[in-house]
């Protein structure tokens, strides 16, 4: 079976804020509030996307999956690559193939 690897870079332009809101948007983050009386999880693109992080910025996703993750890349300025992989069987059940 043949998934996708993406790695992406957003270079050096952005600042730590932009980089910061970038991250939230893609992979969701953690919330607390009233002194860390409460969380809440925050979703981003890949909570909803199955996939497997293999190094920063370097994930397998579906073939199905990947032109939605490179749009939402590409329109936040990275700079994208993409190739087709084999899939062990690890990969296949992390998404849930």
């Amino acid at each position: 079976m043949i998934g996708k690897i993406v790695c992406y870079t957003l270079g050096s332009g952005p600042t730590p804020a932009q980089r910061n809101k970038f991250r939230k948007a893609f992979l969701g983050y953690l919330d607390h509030s009233c002194g860390g009386e409460y969380r809440y999880t925050r979703a981003g693109l890949m909570s909803s996307t199955p996939h497997v992080k293999l190094v920063r910025s370097v994930f397998i996703v579906k073939k199905d999956d990947c032109k939605k993750v490179v749009d939402f890349l590409k329109k936040n300025g990275a700079i994208v690559h993409t190739r087709d992989v084999i899939l062990t069987p690890a990969d296949k059940k992390a998404l849930k193939y």
